[in-house]
């Protein structure tokens, strides 16, 4: 019969991966989301905890599963390229390739198989936008799947409760865990129990079973790996990585930044330009994301970069227009006059909050207007006050990290805001990628 790993949320059954974990599941966590708990303790998971029905009397074994939050969840999947949409294609596209499927074996089978017709026409009714409208009337029932008589119901509905997964055709767990999502609470706990697994030997309790399933995934470090984080910059490398630890730490471990020490690289964004090319040309599969600032040096490199030929796994971003910048203070030999600096002086430093660009008297600390560049005809705008304002982030982001709790009462607006830009880039791209992975699996 074999073995089972099982996903849940909360007390509500998503489905399960039979004598090893899914790799496209296991990718979703990171060791620090595993929990062993002992069979007889009080603390697990109310779902979990019916293991203490098969126990006897003073014998015990740990309790293995993997948990995180919704929303943490949802992040991971958009990450990586499971955003709404791109589920919502595949869906359909998994159901297509199935219904074709059985049409050839209709075709070319000699012995009819009636319920190949009846899979046909159930899965023709199968949309994305059906499926979770019954799964929302399943999860508001308030039972498991396995609580529920499927012999009330008929159509769509019982298949789903027939078939695991809710009949979604095994293919991509992720696919339907995506659209699960939209049904269940935020607040609610994933989970992904290995207990049976380990039980059975199929994995061992030291396993570390993440490094298992990135080792399945070997070939494709394209989609699975690291995405590599390049900055004009020490500082804008400090800024984006210890962000993305404070605000984002559930999606921090999907990225690598470049040691700009180690690496011995100088900054600027001439500097980048040329990372960029040397990466490209390095054959590296890893996405790759290079961040130029928000200026006119940046723009200006970015000149010498449009004509170059960059692999298709490297993305360039510059830091997205910011709202305070529209209105800023510039000193320049007229004396201080507000304009739109965005796009001329958009280094990293207005993107760290309002609270680290203003004075002790509340004003903002003024754009100083350098050298005119000779290409685009326009100056470069430099920030005054640049040791300050690092400070002030610098001593912001230790406070936080001592106490999570503060991080609600500082601005980080601007951070957020050049990281939406960074978990989006690859959607449309790693939409397409696997909807060519499904055509290569069918074909």
């Amino acid at each position: 019969m074999g073995s089972y790993a099982e996903c849940w949320v909360n007390d509500f059954y998503i489905g399960a991966s039979k004598n090893d974990v899914s790799p496209e599941i296991m990718q979703l966590f990171r060791e620090s989301d595993r929990k062993t708990v002992p069979a007889n303790s009080e603390n697990l998971p109310k779902r979990l905890s019916r293991v203490k029905d098969y126990l006897e009397d003073g014998e015990t074994f740990n309790v293995v599963y993997y948990s995180i939050s919704v929303s943490e969840l949802r992040d991971r999947l958009d990450l990586i390229g499971y955003s709404l949409h791109n589920s919502k294609e595949l869906f359909h596209s998994v159901l297509e390739q199935n219904i074709s499927t059985y049409e050839r074996w209709i075709e070319e089978d000699d012995n009819p198989r009636p319920y190949l017709q009846k899979n046909i026409d159930i899965l023709r009714e199968m949309t994305s936008e059906k499926w979770i409208s019954n799964l929302q009337v399943l999860y508001q029932s308030g039972k498991s799947k396995f609580d529920i008589d499927e012999g009330s119901y008929d159509g769509l509905m019982r298949y789903m409760l027939k078939e695991d997964w809710y009949g979604f055709p095994e293919f991509d767990f992720n696919i339907p865990l995506r659209l699960v999502l939209e049904v269940v609470p935020e607040d609610h706990e994933v989970i992904y129990d290995v207990t049976e697994l380990i039980l059975s030997e199929y994995l061992n309790e030291e396993d570390d079973l993440v490094e298992h399933a990135f080792n399945l995934f070997y070939r494709d470090l394209y989609q699975k790996g690291r995405c590599i984080i390049l900055t004009e910059g020490k500082f804008d490398t400090y800024v984006l990585s210890e962000s993305l630890s404070i605000l984002y730490p559930h999606l921090a471990d999907y990225f690598s930044f470049i040691d700009f020490d180690g690496a011995k690289v100088g900054g600027g964004a001439g500097s980048l330009a040329n990372m960029v090319k040397t990466f490209s040309g390095a054959g590296i599969v890893n996405k790759i994301i290079a961040v130029f600032d928000n200026d006119t040096a940046a723009r200006s490199a970015l000149r010498g970069l449009a004509k170059a030929s960059i692999s298709k796994n490297i993305k360039i971003i510059n830091l997205p227009n910011l709202p305070v910048l529209e209105d800023y203070p510039t000193l320049g030999p007229t004396g201080m006059v507000s304009m739109d600096v965005n796009g001329l002086s958009g280094s990293i430093e207005p993107y760290l909050g309002a609270d680290c660009l203003k004075s002790d008297d509340g004003s903002l600390y003024p754009v100083k207007w350098t050298g005119l560049d000779a290409g685009l005809q326009e100056y470069q705008g430099e920030m005054t006050h640049k040791d300050e304002i690092q400070k002030k982030f610098k001593e912001k982001l230790n406070r936080c990290k001592l106490d999570n709790s503060l991080i609600s009462e500082y601005d980080w607006s601007g951070l957020k805001l050049v990281f939406e830009k960074i978990f989006k880039l690859f959607h449309e791209d790693d939409g397409r990628k696997m909807q060519e992975q499904l055509e290569d699996l069918y074909y």
